[in-house]
């Protein structure tokens, strides 16, 4: 009897009840709104310890928040938006809130939370940061959905100025002159990594290299090996004998490990010390021979300085690491 007499119509408990009537407009508001979506408990305490009454309007606002701030999958809030009508009734008819008004399925916040969506899914699934806006724009006209999405060249050009889009996307033109788009979290690391190498690059102390005893050396590690060195390898291992501070790149079979290893053989890095920081665990464990140098990965490197989380394969990039 005592429980019964506790509780409304609607199964809910007079303390509670209680409890809602305090709250403000605004908070009830957000309430209802995620009421309407499929959460777990960690994605619960996450938005009720971490959120403010200001953070609370901005999400009544633009519900798309949730996903691009707080990594609620996106067609979970997509669905708590475009619901049923007569959901969409006895919201209004039984708790006297009113019902915020998203129905325009081509509205520039659902526009952009799904092009953030289809550029981390093309990041996830082929490795590629920077994407076509024409490739992305067919992605999302393709979509099979209820209240699908229409976008062209011309929506991008009205929701590019909006804080929304600025906030989590940059359009740029790509290395092949394509108009593109990117990750602006990803666009401003390589901003950042830019600035940090060129400034190393500029203030670089050069090392005082004499080439005909690299030479000498050099042909002696041919000796010793049997692995001939080209010319190119040759200028490369000079260049990176003479700066403190290089980046090798090259493609796949164009001897790089060759070229680290004979440059690891060299007198003037021997006598030093020698960092080697590789992309990947495999292309550490070609150079496990060497012995006259550190060599770790990208990620163990950064791991020390709490800037990669090995758990969630996540960079933390900042303008010094020590």
């Amino acid at each position: 009897g005592y429980f019964q007499k506790n509780i409304n119509e609607f199964g809910i408990k007079n303390s509670t009840i209680k409890k809602i009537d305090k709250m403000s407009e605004n908070v009830k508001n957000f309430y209802y709104l995620i009421s309407r979506i499929s959460l777990n408990q960690d994605e619960i305490d996450d938005l009720n310890n971490n959120l403010d009454e200001k953070d609370k309007i901005d999400i009544i606002n633009n519900p798309y928040i949730l996903y691009t701030k707080h990594n609620i999958e996106l067609m979970k809030v997509d669905k708590a938006i475009f619901i049923n009508e007569n959901i969409k009734e006895l919201d209004n008819n039984h708790y006297g809130i009113i019902f915020k008004d998203y129905d325009d399925e081509n509205n520039y916040m659902r526009l952009t939370a799904f092009i953030v969506k289809l550029l981390y899914d093309n990041l996830r699934n082929y490795g590629h940061t920077v994407v076509p806006l024409e490739n992305i724009l067919d992605s999302i006209n393709s979509l099979n959905m209820d209240n699908k999405i229409s976008i062209d060249f011309e929506d991008i050009n009205v929701i590019k100025d909006e804080n929304y889009f600025k906030d989590n996307i940059c359009l740029i033109e790509s290395e092949d002159k394509k108009l593109s788009l990117q990750i602006k979290y990803y666009n401003d690391i390589k901003n950042i990594i830019e600035e940090s190498i060129g400034n190393r690059i500029k203030n670089n102390n050069k090392i005082e290299v004499y080439y005909s005893n690299i030479n000498k050396q050099l042909d002696k590690y041919f000796v010793m090996t049997d692995k001939k060195l080209s010319n190119k390898q040759k200028e490369s291992i000079k260049l990176l004998v003479k700066n403190k501070f290089s980046i090798l790149t090259g493609a796949a079979g164009t001897g790089k490990t060759q070229v680290i290893k004979a440059l690891c053989s060299l007198e003037e890095i021997r006598n030093d010390d020698m960092l080697i920081l590789t992309p990947t665990g495999k292309s550490m464990t070609l150079l496990q021979d060497i012995n006259y140098a550190k060599i770790q990965t990208i990620a163990g490197f950064l791991s020390k300085y709490k800037r990669y989380d090995v758990e969630d394969a996540y960079y933390e990039i900042k303008r010094r690491i020590f």
